[in-house]
Order: structure tokens, then sequence, then C-alpha cells
């Protein structure tokens, strides 16, 4: 096989890969594949159709999808239902014998140049699952709750949460950083011997946090402690 040269790259088809899909937070939810999707979809626009009001449209694209990239019918169903739970495609049908129509959507693009923090507001991170497996943890693993304890993490516990911005987040995202907040700072956990770290703990860190969490979620499913491990070594890094 020989090495490519600058000259076969001229001849070579690309896809266009947005860099926000993978930079986002917003997207952060999407899987793999899902992106992948989003992008040849962008692709297949070069041959949609147009409908009255100017906007782009696909028909019969799953099928196409599905032997393209050799994926089965369960599995492009739900990458599809992926990029419509973001707002990144949209399918109608219109009347009876008509195909079924997949409107592609543009991304949200931020200026991730000008801004440290993206705005974390918009599509939650954490379902609601997750968000009650987190606020059991307390219970599960017999740790004490800082907000009913009179130990020396409570008054900590209430300087942290009066200081962090839970504003940025979604409700359900508010939940589970809350939930977090209540392990972290629980008695139990703070003479752990890490568990004081927590006193570090800013939005600033957590947003790094569960920026680093997100791919492990995608790619294992949720777990709490590995969530807590990440928090936990990004403060560590921090300090």
């Amino acid at each position: 096989m020989e090495y490519c040269q600058s000259k076969d790259i001229e001849n070579i088809d690309f896809y266009a890969i947005y860099k926000e899909l993978f930079s986002d937070k917003k997207y952060y939810v999407l899987s793999s594949g899902a992106k992948w999707l989003y992008v040849i979809l962008v692709d297949k626009l070069n041959t949609a159709k147009t409908d009255t009001e100017g906007n782009l449209y696909l028909t019969s694209v799953r099928e196409e999808i599905q032997e393209l990239i050799g994926i089965s019918v369960n599995t492009a169903t739900k990458t599809f239902k992926e990029l419509a739970r973001v707002d990144l495609i949209s399918e109608s049908k219109k009347g009876f014998g008509e195909l079924k129509r997949t409107y592609v959507k543009k991304l949200e693009i931020h200026n991730l140049k000008n801004s440290e923090n993206i705005d974390m507001s918009i599509t939650s991170l954490f379902t609601e699952q997750e968000v009650v497996i987190a606020q059991n943890y307390l219970q599960k693993h017999n740790l004490s709750s800082p907000r009913n304890s009179k130990g020396f993490s409570l008054g900590l516990y209430r300087n942290s949460i009066k200081n962090f911005d839970f504003n940025k987040y979604t409700n359900m995202d508010k939940q589970m950083v809350d939930a977090l907040f209540e392990i972290l700072w629980s008695n139990d956990y703070m003479q752990d011997g890490e568990g004081i770290l927590a006193l570090h703990i800013n939005n600033e860190l957590m947003d790094k946090a569960i920026e680093k969490y997100i791919p492990i979620k995608e790619k294992n499913g949720f777990d709490i402690d590995k969530l807590l491990e990440c928090i936990v070594n990004t403060i560590k890094e921090k300090c």
C-alpha cells in the first residue's frame, strides 16, 4: 500500500466534521454514532429536496444510512432519536402515502475562543433516573447528609452552596449537581481522606469534571462513583 502524497488529497472526498459536536456541552449527550450520523445527513443535503418554505429535507434516509455504515434498524432508530432530542433533526409525514421527511437543523455555534465557560443551560447532561441514583447515594452508603448534620462540614457546605452558581445548569442538571454537593460535603465523605478536597470545588472545576466524565458515561453508562472520582481528580489537578 502506497503512502498518501499532497497530490492525492485533491482527489479525496471529505466529510465536514463540526468541532462543536465534540466541544459544545450541549452535544456531550450524543453518542459517537449520533455525531457521525449528523455529519452524514448534512453531507446528503447536497441532494435534498426543498419544501414550500425553502427548507431542505431528505426522504428514505434511514434505509440509506443503514446500508451505508452497516447498522441495524434498531441502531438507526436510536441514533436518529438522539439527534432529535438535541434538536438537530426533525421528522414528519405530510400525508397518507407520503414518505417521511427528515429535516436537518443547524448547529448552534458558540465562539469557543472568547468563552472559557460554555453555557450548560440548554440540554440536560443527566437523566431523571441518573439524578435519582445520585440522590439515593447517601442512603445506600450510609452517609450522613450535611443538611441535617451538626458536624464540622455543615457550615462549609452551606457556604459552598451559597457561592455556587446553579443557574447556569438545566433543572435536571441542577438536581444532579445539588446531589453531588450533598455527597461531597457529607461528614462521612469528608472524613475519608479525599473528601476534604471538596472545599475547593467551584463552577469552573465542576464543569471540567463533568466534561471529563461525559465521554466515560457515553462509553460505559452512568456510574455515580466514576463521576465522583472525576470530580475529586479534577480538584486534585487544580490543587
